[in-house]
């Protein structure tokens, strides 16, 4: 019977109801698409971070990382106990949860085009390993990666368009070795690499691991380690079977390990945007609910007489509570069920077309976004905007609803 009742009075004012629920679609919808344009870009970065520059854990020279920024090789890792890198790599290979440990030198270089010099961040990886980690190939553009005691590299197009080279020619890199001496090499330009990055587009150049330590006179030494699990979630399990490993061997004193999320303040903001947003859809929602409140308040006022007629026929205070709630959950579950399927829609056609950004030169090589932005398209994200559209109705409506409850019938019965 309430069913009925609070169908019936919906029908009532169907221009107000389906203002109402309008409201609540439209506030669902906003969620759905600013939650997955956030996550997208939160998980896009993330990944990136993690590909590129940060594994899910890195290990570095404790001194190492205030002076990252020099690209300094004078904070070397050379083991746990100096005796080269090699154990130390193998060890940290045989924890479970590390799916790729890639061991890497991370160093400054420049080469001179014209008259101008161009600088460049070198790398020397492991080929095969890198690959691994960083899904490279799927940004192979021309030519190969490189391969190991080669003297050969690969880097970005819009580097080799910086220094008019091309895949087959060679390229003279000056740096500075581990002694601080000016050296001088050409390579074999084998591979072209093309992201979207900036960082990897216009500043990165690899090449072996075993061809950087000997050109610049790290034998057996690297800068940092990158260190990668299967899934985010896992990464603070893993720093702690990192540090317990480190500890193990009396290196913790000397090295640290430090999770992707603590390597930068960029980093640290990321990690918590998804948290800081989740309020920020609330309170979206909350401003569309003021449609439902300020709607189920004229209803009460409107509907005093009837609410008093109700009780003095026996309808008690619980049930003309559970209409009013019934009549704001319906509006609710409507609604939310349009804005879901409409948002749904959206950000499914997004996730796959993408939302070019032009700007995103601008923004800097650290902040690792590609010029277009793919939203991230879930049942979780829809399930998400639905449930909390619901909560928040239902907040929304209680308030009246609880006011009609009250209401004395003599009172209300007087009411003209």
């Amino acid at each position: 019977m309430i069913l009925r009742m609070a169908i019936r009075n919906i029908n009532r004012h169907r221009m107000r109801s389906i203002l109402s629920f309008l409201a609540i679609a439209l506030g669902v919808l906003v969620v759905i698409l600013t939650k997955s344009m956030v996550d997208g870009l939160v998980d896009s970065v993330t990944r990136n971070s993690v590909e590129l520059t940060s594994g899910h854990v890195r290990i570095t020279q404790r001194e190492y990382r205030p002076k990252e920024r020099l690209l300094s090789l004078n904070y070397p890792i050379d083991g746990f106990s100096g005796e080269g890198i090699g154990p130390m790599v193998e060890t940290l290979r045989q924890e479970p949860m590390a799916v790729t440990v890639s061991p890497r030198i991370k160093f400054g270089a420049m080469a001179v085009k014209d008259d101008d010099t161009v600088s460049m961040i070198g790398l020397g990886v492991e080929p095969e390993v890198e690959m691994k980690l960083a899904n490279l190939d799927r940004y192979l553009h021309a030519g190969r990666f490189i391969k190991p005691g080669a003297r050969e590299v690969a880097m970005g197009s819009k580097l080799l368009n910086k220094l008019g080279l091309k895949v087959g020619d060679r390229a003279t890199l000056l740096f500075s070795d581990a002694f601080g001496s000016m050296q001088g090499y050409s390579f074999d330009i084998v591979g072209e690499l093309r992201s979207g990055l900036e960082l990897l587009d216009g500043h990165l150049v690899y090449l072996p691991l075993d061809t950087a330590q000997g050109i610049l006179n790290m034998p057996d030494m690297v800068t940092e380690i990158l260190i990668k699990t299967r899934h985010e979630g896992q990464t603070k399990k893993l720093h702690g079977q990192i540090e317990a490993i480190l500890s193990e061997h009396n290196s913790l004193d000397y090295y640290e390990a430090v999770p992707w999320y603590d390597q930068s303040e960029l980093l640290s903001y990321i990690s918590m945007a998804k948290v800081i947003y989740n309020l920020v859809y609330f309170f979206i929602l909350g401003l569309a609910s003021f449609v439902v409140i300020n709607t189920m308040i004229m209803i009460v006022n409107e509907r005093t007489r009837e609410i008093g007629m109700l009780a003095a026929l026996g309808l008690r205070p619980r049930q003309i509570l559970r209409l009013f709630m019934l009549e704001g959950t319906l509006l609710g579950v409507t609604g939310s069920a349009l804005g879901t399927i409409f948002g749904g829609f959206i950000a499914r056609t997004l996730s796959i077309t993408g939302i070019p950004y032009e700007g995103i030169e601008s923004i800097g090589a650290e902040f690792l976004m590609t010029p277009t932005i793919y939203p991230q398209f879930s049942l979780g994200i829809l399930a998400f905007a639905f449930v909390a559209g619901l909560i928040i109705t239902a907040i929304a409506v209680y308030i009246p609803a609880r006011g009609a409850a009250r209401l004395d019938p003599t009172e209300a019965l007087r009411t003209s």
